[in-house]
């Protein structure tokens, strides 16, 4: 689509020596506009057949925007352009020299998640100065139903320095939002917790947060951040009241 005044001037805004910026369209590049921007490390070019965009989405549809950092590592791959959040919570720090990832010690990456039954959404980057706790479940999930008792229990005891996520698989949510909402409603009655919910932008599943963070198909699964955004904790399988409190406690003892 073509850029707007607003949408150039928040581009230079980005403008740094150590960041390239291609704008790529399947449309007549506008040469007076790409010779203005390359001063700014910002490039235009043009993609006819779409044929970069294919790489990254099955759904063709303008803007997508794409980064990669200084390893070529993909932190950002979504259906929309570049915002300023995108910008100070994952490019910026990149830029920094901050390892942004899914393993203990680097910042989490951060995404916007929807919250069930809300127009509200949660993310790490919002949420710095308290720990977070992420917790990957579904409704059929026995072993991930069965714990979230201990989340909340554990929510309410240390509200004032945690805050809990339960974010609910892609593909089930998908199928059946509304029987999602009602199974909380009815399981989970007087839970404090957030509920929200994994999205697939291009329908593979390849692509979801809970990928992102480094999930590999087992449920439930659990990443604990600090208050700076980095991550301490990734577990895969189950969590006990108890060693959660444990690691809670080490947090803030830290």
């Amino acid at each position: 689509d073509d850029l707007t005044n607003d949408e150039i001037l928040q581009l230079k805004n980005y403008s740094h020596e150590k960041l390239n910026i291609f704008l790529i369209s399947n449309k007549e590049i506008n040469n007076e506009l790409s010779e203005e921007l390359k001063q700014y490390n910002i490039y235009l070019t043009n993609d006819e057949n779409s044929t970069l965009i294919k790489q990254f989405t099955k759904n063709i549809s303008y803007p997508y925007s794409v980064f990669m950092n200084f390893d070529d590592k993909l932190l950002i791959s979504q259906s929309n352009m570049i915002s300023n959040e995108d910008y100070f919570n994952t490019i910026n720090i990149s830029l920094l020299g901050l390892n942004i990832g899914n393993q203990v010690g680097d910042i989490c990456l951060n995404q916007n998640i929807n919250l069930v039954g809300s127009s509200d959404t949660f993310s790490v980057a919002s949420n710095r100065g308290k720990i977070t706790i992420i917790n990957y479940w579904y409704t059929t999930c026995t072993p991930c139903v069965s714990e979230l008792p201990h989340f909340d229990k554990i929510y309410k005891e240390y509200s004032e320095y945690i805050d809990v996520i339960a974010i609910h698989e892609a593909r089930g949510y998908e199928n059946n939002p509304e029987g999602v909402k009602q199974f909380i409603e009815t399981q989970f009655e007087g839970f404090t917790i957030k509920f929200g919910y994994d999205e697939s932008l291009d329908k593979t599943y390849t692509d979801t947060y809970y990928q992102k963070l480094g999930g590999t198909g087992a449920y439930p699964m659990t990443v604990i951040v600090n208050e700076e955004g980095v991550i301490t904790k990734v577990v895969h399988g189950s969590m006990t009241e108890d060693e959660l409190r444990e690691e809670i406690r080490k947090e803030l003892s830290e």
